[in-house]
């Protein structure tokens, strides 16, 4: 009864949270965890699951908090863990669509409080999901006078941002390209075929280039559009690296391509 009231509170918690999370850098994970202690595996090895929210406080930087039963569905006189999650992760990109990420933290039970510490690779499957595959372990288990490792298999959602923030501080925005219009031919008549004649001005011969970038910290993709006067669609299409990824996630020192105007008179 008490874990079907802690699952209960548990999933509320994930709705309240995702009504408000199109506007918040939030993530929601779950998935199976395969574990075991460190002596006598073959006895204790149970299969359970976690879930989790996640606060990303920056690109590299996320949080968490969860729930994790590590022996749910294995046989009942396994004398697993059952625990709050609190976790804090640091990845590392190591291609366009995957990340190996390094964490600490704490599980909190009803008659102890443990370090855990965990190691996985996570890898971009769409624009918002992602599969997270690690290693956790929970250490000084004071019931079971054991650690516990366990192999975690997630699914992550990533909710994206309804509007991009205005403004690039570090970027001049290059100005609108105007094609002059040219002067109208004066009429000739025979009074006027002794009046000198107007220059016509030759419209300048316009064409379009692509134009590198280098991403600093801080920026986004909405955010170089809209400095350099032209559109997310503009730049997704200048750039075949972007598709099939999450256009939110984007890196220091990496190079973005957008399409420029130049004019010869």
């Amino acid at each position: 009864m008490k874990k079907m009231n802690l699952m209960s509170s548990i999933i509320a918690v994930f709705l309240s949270i995702s009504v408000s999370a199109e506007e918040l850098p939030i993530q929601m994970s779950g998935g199976m965890t395969f574990s075991a202690f460190d002596d006598n595996m073959g006895q204790t090895e149970a299969l359970g699951y976690k879930a989790a929210v996640g606060y990303n406080i920056s690109e590299n930087v996320l949080f968490e908090l969860g729930y994790a039963d590590y022996s749910a569905f294995s046989d009942s006189e396994i004398d697993s863990l059952r625990a709050v999650m609190v976790e804090t992760d640091l990845s590392l990109p190591v291609s366009e669509f995957a990340s190996l990420y390094a964490g600490v933290g704490g599980a909190f039970s009803s008659d102890d409080t443990n370090f855990t510490a965990s190691l996985g690779l996570k890898y971009q499957l769409s624009k918002n999901w992602s599969a997270d595959l690690g290693y956790q372990g929970v250490f000084d288990l004071a019931r079971q006078q054991d650690d516990l490792y366990a192999f975690n298999a997630l699914l992550v959602y990533r909710f994206s941002s309804n509007e991009a923030a205005e403004g690039l501080s570090d970027i001049n925005p290059r100005p609108n390209v105007e094609q002059p219009v040219e002067d109208p031919t004066q009429a000739t008549t025979a009074e006027t075929q002794l009046a000198s004649i107007v220059p016509i001005k030759k419209a300048p011969s316009c064409q379009q280039r692509l134009v590198e970038y280098r991403v600093v910290p801080g920026d986004y993709l909405q955010r170089i559009a809209r400095a350099f006067d032209s559109s997310l669609d503009e730049l997704v299409e200048a750039n075949p690296n972007l598709n099939n990824r999450d256009l939110n996630l984007i890196y220091p020192e990496e190079k973005i391509l957008y399409p420029k105007v130049s004019c010869l008179d």
